[in-house]
């Protein structure tokens, strides 16, 4: 019997898969319509759009985006927030407790401009009901309703600021505390050393990346146009950043291994949420792939993943998370032995590209000969160069 379950932060989740904040479904007020929809789809819950004070009050811009950017990343320059106000917290107590009729935990994220600020939110979320809490220390917007706060990817950067608003939330609170953590910070896994030390129960990694998707070339504008014409920067998602996910979650459970955490990042279909998995994530958040997909992909994550675990035979995510680490040195290492490329003479069609490649920008150790592709043993140094650029998959490297 295949168990999907996972116990984080001691709290019970059906399935790994929670929506991410981002969505406008995770804005609060919203939440509340689309609880029995996320729930029959095998979501387990929801963190909320980041709450904010209105000191930060903005003007949201209407976006245009390109098509051809849809299956590598989208930006976000405008902000994902919901302003805090007394309707907000009546309306947040109505998603509350819509999200746990339909089974759904539901975590709202803060943003405070002060520390008394953030104790704050953090004490009205949790008389509401609140399972948890996620810390926005990670948004990437360059615009002052971030960078005025105390939050946001500036502060996270900064270990002592982490500190500080971490530790002041945690004494303020009984419920679990969970910081969003940024690839932007120097030391992603010393800022998750820093959240535990000051009681965070788990970390989330990552946030959007401080990019640009490319460049209109009819208009000469960057492809994240307002309708007044200007431009607004903010951050990449979508499976472009996965790699960057994958690499934050890695060093965070490598170096920190007495944290949980939840990935964010890309994840676009059960084999990506396995990668996070097995480079130690105990849960990940989804947004981007369900604003392109819907919330039924969460039946697809579902089915995906029972159908992998029952091909390797794993009865829990415990059987594979974290495997993906033991392999890894960070020292540098000489090996002892050469593992020279190998040559599938029935898959190679000799077309060359292996020979161009190792020729113009590695060891010149390929030729062609006699209708086969041979190896110079004294040249090759065993890059992988050969076996990274064929098509046929016709390379592999034996001692």
């Amino acid at each position: 019997m295949i168990d999907l379950g996972v116990r984080f932060m001691g709290i019970n989740f059906k399935t790994p898969f929670l929506l991410a904040s981002g969505q406008a479904t995770t804005s609060v007020g919203t939440i509340w319509k689309h609880c029995g929809k996320i729930a029959e789809n095998n979501w387990a819950g929801l963190i909320t759009k980041s709450i904010i004070s209105n000191y930060g009050h903005y003007k949201r811009p209407h976006l245009w985006s390109s098509s051809r950017f849809r299956h590598l990343a989208m930006t976000n320059s405008g902000p994902s927030m919901s302003i805090y106000s007394k309707e907000m917290l009546k309306a947040l107590k109505k998603d509350i407790h819509s999200a746990h009729e339909a089974g759904l935990v539901i975590i709202p994220s803060i943003i405070g401009y002060t520390l008394e600020e953030w104790e704050n939110y953090a004490r009205e979320m949790e008389d509401m009901g609140a399972d948890a809490l996620e810390l926005n220390l990670s948004c990437p917007s360059p615009y002052s309703y971030i960078t005025d706060s105390m939050g946001g990817c500036i502060v996270g950067q900064n270990t002592d600021l982490t500190r500080q608003v971490v530790e002041t939330i945690c004494n303020a609170v009984q419920i679990p505390v969970m910081p969003k953590l940024t690839f932007h910070s120097p030391d992603i896994a010393e800022s998750a050393r820093v959240c535990r030390d000051a009681g965070a129960r788990a970390v989330s990694a990552i946030n959007t990346i401080k990019g640009i998707i490319g460049i209109n070339l009819d208009s000469g504008k960057i492809l994240s146009e307002g309708i007044n014409g200007k431009i607004y920067l903010g951050g990449i998602s979508g499976p472009m950043i996965k790699p960057f996910g994958l690499r934050a979650v890695a060093d965070i459970r490598r170096q920190v291994d007495d944290i949980e955490v939840c990935a964010i990042g890309g994840i676009d279909g059960w084999k990506s949420f396995v990668e996070y998995v097995m480079v130690g994530a105990s849960l990940v958040q989804v947004c981007t792939a369900v604003m392109w997909h819907g919330f039924s992909l969460g039946k697809k994550l579902n089915n995906g993943l029972i159908k992998f675990m029952q091909e390797k035979g794993y009865d829990s995510l415990s059987g594979f998370r974290g495997i993906a680490l033991g392999d890894i040195d960070t020292q540098h290492v000489t090996e002892s032995r050469m593992a020279y490329p190998f040559i599938d003479g029935e898959r190679c069609n000799l077309c060359g590209q292996c020979v161009r490649a190792c020729r113009d920008a590695a060891y010149d150790a390929l030729f062609i000969e006699d209708s086969k592709l041979n190896v110079h043993p004294d040249r090759c140094q065993c890059c992988g160069l050969c076996r990274i650029v064929c098509k046929e998959e016709a390379v592999s490297y034996k001692l």
